[in-house]
């Protein structure tokens, strides 16, 4: 049997998991409570949050604010700014508003709170949106979905050998190619770095209902959700 030798991609470090969005809810919390006529940076932030009682430390913000940034949901921190300008508008109704709803959602009917699953994830297709019209930090974010949707689905095998192709700077066309004939062949792959990128990516993508589960392994993209941002994934093809 073929072995391949695989490179995953950089990665956040974290996806919307229930845990993560609590964290998010208790760091809102506190960015509500500060004095909005003072002005931050965000080694100020960093220090004083560590300095309070909030379950959010430095090394919280250090994983959130690029990612955050990234899916345009947070302004340029890079200088000084009043707390109640960190948002952007974007940021501000989803942790405001879509957040502290999505944690209560179980207190809804199941009608409603089919709704509001829905809300939670277009608007990390907003976020996701912005990301891959503007400077995304990695290229996988931008194709996989595109790729997905020319070979079907994928598993956990198919993504790293996808990302190795990413690596190694391949087109879309000759990348699908590739992965057609791979799931006709028995081949193992050993990941030799950047690891945990399957693990936090794919349910990035599975949180916004961009992806589906087909089973325990393989991935299928969600014709419906593809379809309101494929206007913007097809202008990186």
């Amino acid at each position: 049997m073929e072995t391949i030798e695989v490179r995953g991609v950089s990665n956040p470090g974290w996806s919307f998991t229930h845990k993560r969005l609590k964290q998010l809810y208790s760091l809102n919390q506190w960015i509500n409570s500060q004095n909005r006529k003072e002005k931050f940076t965000y080694k100020s932030i960093q220090e004083k949050i560590s300095d309070s009682k909030n379950e959010i430390d430095d090394s919280k913000l250090r994983m959130f604010f690029p990612f955050l940034r990234a899916i345009g949901m947070l302004n340029n921190y890079g200088g000084s700014f009043f707390s109640n300008k960190l948002y952007t508008d974007l940021g501000y109704e989803f942790m405001n508003l879509v957040i502290p709803l999505y944690l209560n959602k179980f207190f809804f009917p199941s009608e409603d709170r089919e709704k509001i699953i829905n809300i939670f994830q277009l608007y990390i297709l907003m976020g996701y949106r912005f990301m891959i019209s503007n400077d995304c930090p990695n290229q996988v974010y931008r194709y996989f979905p595109l790729i997905l949707k020319e070979v079907g689905e994928m598993d956990k095998k198919d993504f790293f050998i996808m990302t190795e192709c990413i690596n190694k700077k391949v087109d879309i066309t000759t990348t699908i190619k590739f992965l057609k004939e791979y799931k006709t062949k028995k081949v193992e792959i050993k990941e030799i770095k950047h690891k945990n990128s399957f693990g936090y990516i794919v349910p990035f993508f599975e949180e916004m209902g961009l992806i589906e589960k087909i089973d325990n392994k393989n991935y299928k993209l969600n014709i419906s959700k593809f379809q309101i941002i494929e206007g913007e994934l097809n202008n990186v093809r």
